[in-house]
């Protein structure tokens, strides 16, 4: 995620666990007409493990969380 006028942002780092025809994506998908416009849909959810600083600055590249 990056503001690049302001030259501030962070890199989020972490996995991800894809959910198409489960449980939780039905739940999820149900409440939207998404399925008007695609015929396939699915739902991301990322544990974000390690966050990084990308501001201009001597802190870039920093883990920060």
């Amino acid at each position: 995620v990056a503001d690049r006028g302001a030259q501030q942002g962070f890199r989020f780092e972490g996995t991800a666990h894809i959910h198409e025809t489960d449980d939780f994506a039905n739940h999820i998908l149900d409440k939207t007409n998404i399925f008007d416009r695609f015929p396939r849909a699915g739902v991301v959810v990322i544990d974000v493990e390690r966050i990084y600083k990308l501001d201009n600055t001597l802190e870039a590249g920093i883990q920060i969380a």
